[in-house]
């Protein structure tokens, strides 16, 4: 499965959960970097991939192991190990 998504603002866990698909917490377990260009002249972005082995899901079913993307513009920095509780805005699902 495959979900875009998002940073959190503070708030509660039941607040955060209405304005989003779904959340999953997790550990990172791998993350790689693709780049993605637009047309032949077009700007350069980069994606990344992160591999979460999930532990717990609210809103959702998810497999046990998920790949989330994002891209650079809100700038989070995830590093592989760590735990995250993750909000979903949408997902390419199975």
């Amino acid at each position: 499965m495959k979900c875009n998504i998002s940073c959190a603002e503070k708030g509660s866990l039941q607040e955060d959960l209405e304005r989003y698909r779904g959340a999953v917490y997790g550990e990172i377990k791998q993350i790689k970097v693709d780049l993605k260009q637009q047309g032949i002249a077009g700007t350069k972005e980069k994606v990344r991939y992160i591999l979460v082995e999930v532990e717990r899901s609210w809103k959702t079913e998810v497999d046990s192991q998920i790949i989330v993307a994002t891209d650079y513009t809100w700038g989070f920095n995830f590093k592989e190990g760590n735990k995250y509780l993750i909000y979903i805005s949408e997902w390419m699902g199975n």
